[in-house]
């Protein structure tokens, strides 16, 4: 398998499938592309382009885009060191100061990056920041957010042909024609009474060539459980319901209602959580199946009521998994997401009478994820999840049997989490089993799975488990075991207790072992 950033690149060309410019006075790209015969203004004027019901207006003065509909991981980890916010006023405001020229230069050079740093190149091509600009006109009007954003496109445009020669290897390959397509989406119906016909033209023409590729990739493709193809089908739903007059758009809608319903009842647990284990992740696919059943709803088509049940596990999911400070936990590839945004966004859809019940203390028997609190009574409050690890491997750590803990809402032991996909640390430390609170026997690592300097690869699943919970009125039991069978235990099963006794405000760890062989414990503490 190849290396570090390579290996990033293969994975993604082998899988079901990664700001702005600084535009000073009128950029000559209306001329350019003019001059190209790009833009054909015949009979535009009387040209009828037909739209869907766009079910997203109720929530577009409560969030900001980036809350609404939260980021994939490795689109996360970018926007949070190239911006630090998902406001759209900071987005706006940095992405008009020049983000673009700043990190590809000017002109800009749209694939600098995909050599070295391919999710920073894939961030600036999905882009995450222009349903902010269709945003802020939605609200204010102020039409100089349009016109950036239109002079953009333009530019993009001329500079990403989808067919020709074309600098890039990403720009029209998976995700990034998913993401493009929701964007462009947002962009044209948030904007759309303050766009020209032409510029109404150019968005429907790309979006065409979008659906083009959306049905040649994610529409040819085998079913999976992987989170890019159902991602991928909300986009076909987008392009097929919101822009009737693509052509195929009707072929566009069966195939995302097909792929959207194999990945409600294949790639998620019955117990509600996502079999790829990735927590960071829960929010934004909680995202896209919230989005596919709205557009079914609004739009008359589709199987709504076949997603609901879905969404009622999603959110006691989120509920029960939650750390205090209200983010996701930071296991396997993830970032400590919030789920404030989320979780209202759910009730709402679920509707506020029929909401399930949340689980206070509890084990994901599925997921094999376990969580454990104090009473709302106790004098101090604790919260500890346990992760058994039971699959390892791909977006799965090494982490078996590991454990976080909060007291009184903060952090006091937590596990090293991840980091931007880029970083050369995520195969060099976070994903090796030195990374995580857990215990390693002989020094012998989850090699398979635990490699150096191999960013992808397969899913390993083991028989690591969650054996146990009690409880009662005075205390929380839950014990996890790793078996002696297990090829990284040199014939040693190995259990943690982890006992939570609310009226002595105590929290114990016991560690227990089957053969005199030396084990050491990692815990990540906080300065």
């Amino acid at each position: 398998m190849k290396k570090n950033n390579s290996s990033r690149r293969s994975f993604l060309k082998k899988s079901f499938v990664g700001t702005g410019i600084a535009l000073s006075g009128a950029l000559s790209a209306d001329k350019i592309l003019a001059k190209d015969n790009f833009i054909n203004d015949s009979n535009l004027e009387t040209e009828n382009l037909s739209e869907g019901v766009f079910p997203f207006f109720k929530f577009v003065e409560d969030f900001n885009f980036g809350e609404f509909i939260p980021k994939d991981q490795g689109g996360k980890f970018v926007q949070m060191e190239l911006i630090g916010s998902e406001k759209d006023e900071i987005i706006a405001k940095i992405l008009k100061d020049g983000l673009v020229e700043k990190n590809l230069g000017s002109p800009p050079d749209w694939s600098i990056f995909e050599k070295t740093e391919l999710e920073k190149s894939v961030w600036f091509n999905r882009f995450y920041y222009l349903p902010s600009l269709a945003r802020l006109y939605y609200l204010n009007k102020n039409a100089d957010h349009i016109k950036y954003m239109m002079d953009f496109l333009k530019v993009w445009i001329k500079d990403n042909p989808v067919e020709g020669p074309s600098k890039s290897r990403y720009n029209w390959f998976d995700m990034q024609v998913a993401w493009r397509s929701i964007h462009l989406s947002w962009c044209y119906y948030l904007a759309k009474d303050g766009l020209s016909n032409s510029d109404k033209k150019i968005i429907y023409d790309l979006q065409s060539n979008h659906a083009k590729l959306l049905m040649k990739d994610f529409g040819r493709k085998e079913l999976t459980q992987f989170n890019h193809q159902s991602h991928g089908a909300l986009a076909l739903l987008y392009l097929g319901i919101l822009f009737p007059s693509i052509p195929g758009s009707s072929e566009l809608l069966k195939t995302g209602v097909k792929i959207i319903n194999h990945h409600v009842t294949h790639a998620f647990y019955v117990d509600g959580g996502n079999v790829e284990q990735m927590f960071g992740y829960y929010p934004f696919m909680a995202s896209v199946f919230r989005d596919a059943y709205l557009l079914f709803k609004s739009n008359n088509v589709g199987e709504p009521e076949l997603i609901m049940p879905l969404l009622e596990k999603m959110y006691v999911y989120l509920h029960a998994i939650v750390q205090p400070d209200n983010t996701v936990p930071p296991i396997n590839d993830s970032y400590e997401e919030t789920i404030s945004f989320i979780v209202p966004t759910l009730a709402s859809v679920i509707g506020y009478d029929k909401l399930p019940a949340k689980q206070h203390s509890t084990v994901f028997d599925d997921s094999q994820i376990g969580v454990i609190r104090s009473d709302d009574s106790s004098k101090n409050s604790w919260y500890i999840n346990a992760n058994a690890a039971n699959l390892i491997g791909s977006h799965a750590h090494a982490g078996r049997l590991a454990f976080n803990v909060w007291f009184n809402k903060k952090p006091i032991l937590v596990d090293s989490g991840c980091c931007n996909y880029d970083n050369s640390l995520l195969v060099n430390w976070y994903r090796l089993s030195e990374a995580h609170n857990t215990v390693i026997i002989d020094g012998k690592s989850d090699h398979k799975t635990s490699q150096r300097e191999v960013q992808w690869v397969g899913r390993r699943y083991t028989e690591n488990k969650i054996e146990k919970l009690e409880v009662t009125g005075d205390y929380k039991f839950l014990r996890m075991i790793s078996p002696g069978t297990d090829e990284t235990n040199s014939g040693v099963k190995w259990t943690r207790d982890l006992i939570l006794l609310d009226n002595f405000s105590l929290f114990m760890i016991c560690l227990k072992r089957m053969k005199n062989i030396p084990m050491k414990l990692y815990l990540d503490l906080p300065n």
